[in-house]
């Protein structure tokens, strides 16, 4: 957040982050983000389900997030709510 504060493009910040494909928006009890995770540093694997920390930042286009663990690149929102195949 201080790289924000002082100037630093949160696309640039968010190079290289974990994708996060068919995401949502839920609680738990903060906001977050539901999806599937590619690339991820500590959750390894393609297209694996995964819950978020605490949602902090999102881009207006909804290209990128920021967690208060990391960042992500957003792909595609879910077209019906996660946990349904």
């Amino acid at each position: 957040m201080e790289k924000i504060r002082s100037g630093a493009p949160p696309d640039r910040l968010a190079a290289g982050a974990p994708i996060l494909d068919h995401w949502v928006v839920t609680q738990r009890p903060e906001a977050c983000l539901a999806g599937r995770s590619t690339g991820h540093p500590k959750l390894p694997g393609a297209a694996r389900r995964i819950v978020t920390s605490d949602l902090w930042l999102m881009s207006k286009d909804r290209r990128w997030a920021r967690t208060l663990s990391r960042w992500y690149r957003l792909g595609r929102p879910a077209d019906r709510p996660f946990g349904d195949s």
